[in-house]
């Protein structure tokens, strides 16, 4: 049976509270449809501007999306797109750096740059392959000791939006799981 989905706004306020100032404020509303979840948020911010009058401003648009009923809420995207995902990767090259990690860039099918990455100390990384390594030993410690390029490989790998976002305002993707 396939899992019911919800609908999800999230947005930020900004609110002048009496002995305290300004305080930003960001409000999650959840509903089994999105008109029931849009006039959720709208009579929030009503009851908010009649408590608050004139003390109520945006901090940010408000942003929706649809998904799975249970999944954790992280940050939703502006633009509606997808809060984690997968790929399909076939090349991984490895950069080191001088504090002691490594950068791991992951490459999808004709694609001339790197997709996502990730920076982790050698050992994590390592922790990080390890279920591709369930058959034989492929990925060992020191692959990621030096800079290397792998291709061709084959695996996928499984994504979800950080909480950190880039100086254009999208979020961060961090690696979850990589999987055969």
């Amino acid at each position: 049976m396939e899992q019911p989905m919800e609908n999800i706004v999230w947005f930020d306020l900004l609110i002048d509270m009496p002995d305290i100032g300004e305080v930003k404020m960001t409000f999650t509303s959840k509903g089994s449809n999105m008109t029931q979840t849009w006039q959720d948020v709208e009579k929030l911010t009503q009851y908010l501007n009649e408590n608050y009058q004139g003390k109520v401003k945006p901090a940010s648009v408000a942003k929706g999306t649809t998904q799975k009923v249970g999944d954790k809420v992280t940050s939703v995207p502006a633009d509606g797109s997808p809060t984690s995902g997968e790929m399909d990767i076939v090349k991984v090259t490895v950069e080191t750096r001088a504090d002691d990690k490594s950068k791991v860039m992951f490459f999808q099918s004709n694609h001339q740059y790197p997709d996502i990455s990730a920076v982790m100390q050698p050992i994590n990384l390592l922790k990080l392959f390890a279920p591709l390594n369930q058959d034989e030993p492929i990925w060992a410690i020191t692959d990621f000791e030096k800079a290397g390029t792998f291709d061709p490989v084959n695996f996928k790998l499984y994504w979800r939006n950080g909480t950190k976002t880039n100086t254009a305002g999208n979020f961060y993707k961090n690696v979850v799981k990589l999987e055969q």
